[in-house]
């Protein structure tokens, strides 16, 4: 149940009602969202103040954050006058791979019509996903003293590096000759340049 106070038949409202930070990665800080508290009721609205908290999960303070904005706090209030607004900024900054809610409550000398406000978001850990692409190796006949080269390319289409990348041992005859992968490869690709040397 929500319902707004009024003071010369309008009311004072905020806007969006909701906000959906999609998902983001783990301890990344998105960008604000705006929320806008309008004053209608005909007169002045005072002690207007903002929180913002989390609600899911109990123990992730401050995933939801207030980062700026107009409209005041519990500690200083603010008055609007009819027909104008204040703004609130928020954030959302997740620690941990799960979904998150909280809200944003906005208290006054009046109801304010649509507070308190539903956050969500979901936190994200990045991972490497590796594959190679390019194999199986096919030689084919190659005569004694001479050497062909074929390439692998290694792939990583997840979210964070893959790193300790080593290459295990060769039959006789193969060799790594060069290519671009490295121990470490962010999300992207290298290559693996294969050798064989018959003898």
């Amino acid at each position: 149940v929500e319902g707004a106070g009024t003071l010369g038949g309008g009311v004072a409202s905020i806007a969006p009602t909701n906000g959906a930070f999609g998902v983001v990665t783990v301890n990344t800080t998105t960008a604000a969202q705006t929320f806008t508290v309008t004053n209608n009721t005909g007169a002045t609205v005072t002690g207007i103040s903002a929180t913002v908290g989390t609600t899911s999960p109990a123990s992730s303070a401050n995933v939801f954050a207030r980062s700026g904005g107009t409209c005041g706090t519990v500690a200083t209030p603010t008055t609007l006058t009819n027909s104008s607004t204040c703004t609130i900024l928020v954030t959302f900054t997740p620690t941990a791979g799960v979904g998150y809610t909280g809200t944003v409550d906005v208290s006054a000398s009046v109801g304010i019509l649509g507070s308190p406000v539903t956050l969500s978001g979901t936190g994200n850990i990045p991972v490497g996903i590796g594959s190679v692409t390019g194999g199986p190796l096919a030689f084919g006949n190659v005569n004694v003293g001479s050497t062909a080269t074929q390439t692998l390319t290694l792939n990583n289409t997840g979210t964070a590096n893959l790193t300790g990348i080593t290459l295990g041992a060769f039959p006789t005859g193969f060799s790594r000759s060069g290519g671009t992968c490295t121990a470490t490869l962010a999300p992207g690709s290298c290559t693996i340049i294969v050798q064989f040397a018959p003898t």
